[in-house]
């Protein structure tokens, strides 16, 4: 019953990311009203099944100091945390700006990830709620108030958060289970955000609570190769040391998961790694020619099938690991990836074309240096057979 939620949970992740507002009325060039389609299910492990929904309103008013108005706010209720999570947003494109400048407010009160490792992207809608929730989560109150502006080719913006927030696992790493397992505590942050048209973003955090400073950089670029595309992503992380567990970087993979992710490590645990520092470096190497005809059960043949090969390395350093214990919010048996681990998988993506979804299968395999602390001798462990999945062209 999971894994069919989970496979759920991707598809509608990936509808999401596609285009997930439906417009309902009006005329984009002037007033529209929009659906945001991807708020109306999702499933994770805190609230298991998520229902709410979104809107978000586009004008372009006239003889005005704003030439555009976006607002966006949604809601949304867990099943089985049997709360209640909201967010509404206001972005104002300044009018014949030279730096394409705009000012933008968030409120929220939802579940975000602890130590999440993603770059925020107020360029972009439906950045109110993240992505795929890990086993640590943090419940928080956040008022956001920020400015971007561009200077070819580079993006910037920043942006200031006060809130409050709480953690919502316990000393040994359970999982959020109904009862509140710590008291709010409030905290400021300040947040700088750069980006780059050839791919590379960085973010920088500041924390007031405990004066914590964290800083994150990743680049992507898709290379079309003759019949092959080459995808690839790297990213760093750093974060000073005694810093507590809830500030650290999360490592978790999906392992038991039956999906393929691309960028994500099948074969780790959701609560495996931590660490203060990181790197990680992935690459996608897929036949982007025709390799032959997938099978469609309703309507015969469907999409080009294509194989692909993929490598996921990753490496992290946890600092000061007792004096990391002896804070708030930790948990005794941190570990880093500190002699490095490697995942290789080999795939077939759209075997199977069955309504407006390619289905295709793969297989991923971790390899571990044999003197680290947790590498794991039983080879079925380091072995996933999973499904890819994702949305026709």
């Amino acid at each position: 019953m999971k894994r069919s939620l989970l496979i759920l949970l991707y598809l509608s992740a990936a509808m999401g990311a596609r285009g997930q507002y439906t417009r309902l009325a009006g005329d984009p060039s002037h007033t529209a009203l929009y659906l945001d389609a991807g708020r109306i299910w999702n499933y994770n492990l805190y609230e298991h099944s998520r229902w709410g929904g979104g809107l978000m309103l586009t004008t372009h008013p006239s003889n005005f100091i704003f030439s555009q108005i976006d607002a966006e706010g949604y809601l949304g209720y867990g099943t089985y945390d049997q709360r209640w999570k909201y967010g509404a947003a206001l972005d104002e494109l300044i009018h014949d700006s030279p730096f394409h400048s705009a000012l933008y407010q968030r409120i929220e009160h939802d579940y975000f990830t602890a130590g999440s490792r993603h770059i925020a992207n107020p360029w972009s809608r439906g950045q109110l709620l993240g992505g795929f929730m890990s086993h640590r989560m943090t419940e928080e109150s956040l008022v956001t108030f920020g400015y971007r502006w561009n200077t070819q080719p580079w993006r910037w913006a920043v942006e200031f958060t006060w809130g409050e927030r709480r953690c919502l696992f316990n000393e040994t790493n359970l999982l959020y289970a109904k009862q509140d397992l710590m008291n709010y505590e409030r905290f400021g942050r300040l947040r700088l955000l750069i980006r780059h048209c050839s791919g590379f973003a960085a973010q920088y955090e500041y924390l007031s609570d405990w004066k914590t400073m964290r800083l994150l950089a990743d680049f992507r670029r898709s290379i079309p190769l003759s019949i092959l595309k080459l995808d690839l992503y790297a990213q760093g992380g750093v974060t000073p040391k005694g810093n507590r567990y809830i500030d650290l970087f999360d490592l978790g993979g999906f392992f038991s998961a039956p999906l393929y992710l691309e960028r994500g490590f099948s074969t780790i645990r959701p609560n495996e790694f931590t660490s203060n520092t990181f790197a990680s470096f992935y690459l996608r190497l897929q036949i982007a020619a025709p390799f032959f005809k997938s099978y469609n059960p309703l309507f015969g043949t469907g999409t080009n099938s294509s194989p692909f090969f993929s490598i996921n390395a990753l490496w992290g350093m946890l600092w000061n690991q007792d004096e990391n214990g002896q804070r708030p919010w930790l948990v005794s048996y941190l570990q880093a990836p500190n002699r490095g681990l490697l995942e290789v998988s080999l795939g077939i993506d759209g075997i199977i074309r069955y309504g407006v979804t390619d289905w295709g299968v793969a297989v991923a395999y971790r390899i571990t240096s044999p003197t680290a602390a947790y590498h794991n001798t039983d080879a079925r462990h380091n072995i996933a057979i999973l499904i890819t999945a994702k949305l026709t062209d």
